[in-house]
């Protein structure tokens, strides 16, 4: 490649393969001399780059400076940066412009018009973060609400950057939240961007739930009304609106159902039930409402559930707390002979959200209906929820572990077992827990993985890092925009309201 290039390919890329990690490319704009034209300027843009982790000196603050942790990465200076490609473009224009650089720091001179921005790595071809300026977050944000201004793939880099680099605190998490404000906006099906908000999203509720618990003195009432706002600002402001407003081809009405027919996109198609879903366990009780009922017209013969969305349909009539739906749901595991099917239905058992019913999918999982292989998966499928599914689990583990040990036998219970449990490490926020199962641990050895109680004591400290460095600014800011902020009805949903896959 380097000989037919003319390109040094080979030590462009020792930068990358020779090291760990990745970078954080820092990107700001200074006012530099004035262009012939009276709506733009030539404007310094300065770009720095820094390895993604928090530096040895770097304690508590905002923002970084480069002098603080450009080499900080390695004692050889030689060895203390990335070869950088970086693909530029700013308001009003479409054309992409690249540059690279290899040191710490680059400049370039770009005709910006004024109040405009500059975005960075432009469809996403580099592997590194982008932070801005906190001036260019500024217009970024408010131009992400445009499609034609902000493409999807660009609007999805700037959420997941923004949120990745909250966690090494090179950013105030409202940045992040201030973003997806867009997608509520943006009436258009457009997966990456919502896949990418709605999986932090779920993130910061998944910390919350797990904090909720803890007690007032430890801020337990503060995370559930912070909780509670999350999922008011998600239900009124982005799942909400967009579920009411979209525009879905051959359908008569607007508003995004369970509805699937032979117009959709395939984007669309991916994008429905992730939405819907997510939207449901986020606060929108229209759509748990509906999933109820078209489960129910699904166990009578009435309508014939599509493929796409059937996994959707079980996971949220289940966690709508609808008993009867809770049953066929159980009914469809034990009886089909669909592999896919089953497994949609022990994925759904698990998604239950009152107190009766996740005690019920906890004995169940132990009971002779549930096969052996699935006991673990349906135990964490319920933890991993957080909040009163991850606390009642572990207490019922606590409480079965005779039981357990029966089920998979002293040489299997850790592979089997034990190991994935290990998805449930990044919940914890309860140093008491842990501390029972350190216990746990030395009276039955072997029924947790090796390394589970430093995996988990390790995120129980993150975790409280983020509530306390990054989490009361996100209760802050979720606080005003819901007093703030407008709202939707989420009793309904759009379309036709069938939201049935097919009639028979």
């Amino acid at each position: 490649i380097a000989a037919s290039s003319g390109q040094p390919v080979g030590d462009m890329m020792a930068t990358w393969t020779r090291r760990r990690g990745f970078p954080i490319l820092s990107v700001s704009l200074e006012p530099g001399s004035s262009s012939s034209s009276a709506s733009t300027s030539n404007q310094l843009l300065s770009l720095n780059q820094v390895p993604y982790h928090a530096p040895r000196t770097y304690t508590v603050g905002l923002p970084f400076t480069p002098e603080m942790y450009c080499n900080d990465w390695t004692d050889d200076v030689a060895d203390s940066s990335w070869w950088i490609p970086v693909a530029l473009r700013v308001t009003g224009s479409n054309a992409v412009q690249w540059h690279a650089f290899s040191n710490c720091s680059s400049n370039l001179t770009l005709a910006v018009p004024h109040n405009g921005w500059v975005l960075a790595n432009v469809g996403r071809y580099g592997f590194y973060r982008v932070n801005y300026s906190e001036p260019l977050w500024a217009v970024l944000t408010a131009a992400a609400t445009q499609q034609s201004t902000i493409d999807s793939i660009d609007l999805g880099g700037l959420l997941d950057d923004a949120y990745s680099l909250s966690l090494v605190r090179q950013l105030s998490i409202t940045t992040f939240l201030g973003l997806t404000k867009a997608l509520g906006g943006r009436v258009q099906p457009e997966l990456p961007p919502w896949s990418i908000g709605l999986g932090w999203l779920q993130r910061m509720a998944d910390v919350l739930s797990s904090a909720a618990f803890l007690g007032d003195a430890a801020g337990g009432a503060q995370w559930r009304s912070c909780l509670g706002n999350l999922r008011q600002f998600v239900t009124d402001q982005l799942t909400g609106p967009f579920i009411q407003h979209l525009e879905v081809p051959g359908q008569a009405k607007p508003g995004l159902t369970f509805d699937v027919n032979s117009q959709d996109s395939p984007e669309l198609r991916l994008l429905r039930p992730k939405l819907l879903t997510a939207a449901g366990f986020l606060g929108h009780s229209g759509v748990m409402q509906q999933a109820s009922q078209l489960l129910q017209q699904a166990a009578t013969g009435q309508v014939v559930l599509a493929a796409d969305v059937t996994k959707a349909v079980y996971s949220l009539a289940v966690g709508s707390g609808d008993e009867t739906a809770y049953e066929a749901v159980q009914k469809i595991y034990e009886q089909s002979l669909d592999p896919t099917d089953k497994d949609h239905a022990l994925h759904a058992l698990a998604r239950v959200s009152t107190a009766p019913l996740i005690s019920r999918s906890l004995q169940y999982a132990l009971s002779p209906a549930v096969r052996t292989q699935d006991v673990a998966k349906l135990l964490v499928d319920v933890a991993k929820q957080g909040g009163l599914g991850f606390n009642m689990t572990w207490e019922f583990i606590i409480n079965h572990t005779d039981d357990i040990l029966k089920k998979y036998g002293a040489d299997d219970v850790t592979y089997s077992f034990g190991r994935p449990l290990n998805k449930l490490a990044r919940l914890f926020a309860d140093e008491s827990l842990v501390e029972r199962l350190k216990t746990l641990e030395q009276q039955q050895p072997g029924l947790l993985s090796p390394t589970f109680i430093e995996e988990a004591n390790e995120a129980r400290m993150l975790n409280a890092d983020w509530l306390r460095l990054q989490g009361v600014d996100a209760c802050a800011w979720l606080a005003d925009a819901v007093a703030t902020g407008g709202s939707s009805d989420s009793s309904t949903v759009g379309g036709n309201g069938t939201a049935s896959g097919g009639r028979r």
